[in-house]
């Protein structure tokens, strides 16, 4: 039985592998997250933690996407920011408060992603928030 969040799984691993000296990216996908990195060749790869640390190469992870039914494009896997990471995090709060039928917590969490959202606007290209591990 699979526990956890995938999003919540794969910033718990980007910021070990930080502490360790290795560079990844959350990247967004369609229904689901992975991690990105780069060989020193600057061919990219991706890892599921949500699936046991399967590592893939660009078509692997595309390939994966289409079995879901869902289009892949390689603009899907840029490296998200931890803006968008933390956005989408609550998104994903808003939307099990609703399953629950707690739509008081649902607004809380919507008006965090606003206030987010406009702090994000008001930084130069809503980058500047970092997303360190100490």
């Amino acid at each position: 039985r699979r526990t956890g969040n995938p999003i919540t799984l794969s910033v718990v691993y980007i910021a070990v592998a930080r502490r360790v000296g290795v560079s990844l990216f959350g990247a967004e996908c369609p229904s689901h997250f992975v991690v990105k990195g780069s060989h020193e060749s600057g061919e990219h790869y991706f890892i599921d933690v949500f699936n046991q640390g399967k590592i893939m190469s660009l078509q692997g992870c595309k390939d994966l996407y289409l079995t879901r039914n869902h289009l892949v494009d390689s603009s899907d896997l840029e490296p998200a920011s931890p803006l968008r990471i933390y956005a989408r995090i609550m998104r994903n709060l808003v939307n099990a408060h609703m399953i629950i039928g707690k739509g008081d917590k649902a607004l809380l969490w919507t008006e965090r992603i606003r206030v987010l959202e406009t702090a994000a606007s008001n930084v130069e290209g809503g980058e500047a928030i970092e997303m360190d591990a100490e």
